[in-house]
């Protein structure tokens, strides 16, 4: 298994972008892959038409320690939507792409979390 974390703290750098074709590319080549969206903002789940939307998404995984089916949804690949031919497309032999979404747009999960962990910070200044 390996893990893999794209991170910036500016908006607008193509973080979702990255994350969203790396996910793709890897279901391609025949990995399983779960992407879990943590943006304040959530859009990783708009590049993928879903065959299954999960009841629960990020919040419900934090808040229970556990990622079970209900915060899980799943991606139809390629779309139903999709035109063109495929024949010279590589096979996904066993791959699989799955989306963890972001759903706290209110940011509860951020306020829980504040209150789960409380933070100390102890700073030393020196002359």
């Amino acid at each position: 298994m390996f893990t893999i974390t794209v991170l910036a703290s500016k908006g607008g750098v193509g973080k979702t972008t990255t994350v969203a074709n790396l996910g793709g590319l890897l279901h391609d080549i025949g990995f399983r892959v779960l992407l879990i969206d943590g943006d304040i903002q959530p859009s990783l789940s708009r590049y993928y038409e879903l065959s299954h939307k999960a009841p629960f998404g990020l919040t419900q995984l934090v808040q229970s320690g556990a990622l079970t089916q209900d915060c899980i949804s799943h991606c139809q690949l390629p779309p139903t939507s999709y035109q063109g031919k495929l024949d010279k497309a590589p096979k996904s032999e066993g791959g699989c792409l799955h989306i963890v979404r972001s759903d706290a747009k209110d940011s509860s999960l951020q306020v829980w979390m504040a209150n789960r962990n409380p933070v100390s910070m102890q700073f030393s200044f020196k002359n």
